[in-house]
């Protein structure tokens, strides 16, 4: 009896040390460094954009995105503000929403955030980064200027096209979670808190050759939608992506 149960206990050692090293074989150690690369929309401030994030050792991780803020999450601003009552009341009230409306009508979203994931074998994920808006528009009624600042265009131009260019500098704060999925996909989820620190506008008249500037509107109006972007821009920012893990 102990000599045939010898045999069958090396047998089995041995399968089962075969088997070991197989399964060692058909699991891949984790990646050192990964990069995911795709799309994201982030509410209300970009519908649709490129999005790379670089994890490294520890969980440490490089974002950037580059999108564009569309008409869609436009009127979302503009409605969230008029709700709020940020645009006071009466004709400044609708003159404002049409700066706005302007302002953002054609808009590049600029982020760079550093993030870490601290559980190794989770999906959670902290972040925290600069967000820059480049904002730019044209006015179809100067009234829209006027009304808000108080002064007037010079009358030799009354027929020239407006544009409106604005900057909005923003820092941002988020909190969310990324599944690695079959194929290399990676769908991340997140929410984040926005405020708006600084922003610039300035105003040009556009002519059949070149542009004018209008310094002394630029500045005023410059000063009124600085203190209205700084005001009331705090927002939350829902974010979601899908990539592809190279």
């Amino acid at each position: 009896m102990r000599r045939s149960f010898f045999p069958f206990a090396i047998a089995l050692l041995v399968a089962t040390e075969r088997d070991a090293l197989a399964d060692g074989a058909t699991q891949k150690p984790a990646p050192f460094v990964t990069f995911d690369l795709g799309v994201v929309t982030s509410l209300p401030i970009m519908v649709a954009g490129v999005q790379g994030v670089l994890e490294g050792p520890f969980g440490l991780q490089v974002r950037g995105d580059l999108g564009w803020l569309g008409s869609p999450y436009v009127e979302a601003i503009d409605g969230f503000l008029s709700t709020v009552g940020a645009y006071g009341s009466g004709a400044t009230a609708d003159a404002t929403s049409n700066l706005i409306r302007a302002g953002v009508s054609n808009s590049l979203t600029a982020r760079a955030s550093a993030g870490w994931r601290p559980l190794p074998s989770r999906g959670f994920e902290v972040y925290g980064g600069y967000t820059l808006n480049a904002l730019g528009g044209s006015l179809g009624a100067k009234t829209s200027v006027e009304a808000v600042t108080g002064m007037t265009f010079p009358s030799d131009d009354a027929a020239r096209n407006v544009n409106i260019d604005s900057t909005l500098k923003s820092f941002h704060l988020g909190i969310g979670w990324r599944w690695v999925l079959a194929e290399g996909l990676v769908f991340r989820t997140s929410i984040e808190y926005l405020q708006t620190v600084a922003s610039s506008t300035s105003l040009y008249l556009k002519g059949p050759r070149n542009n004018r500037q209008l310094p002394e509107l630029s500045s005023a109006t410059n000063a009124y939608l600085d203190d209205l972007y700084r005001t009331w821009v705090k927002a939350p920012v829902l974010c979601a992506s899908v990539a592809y893990r190279f």
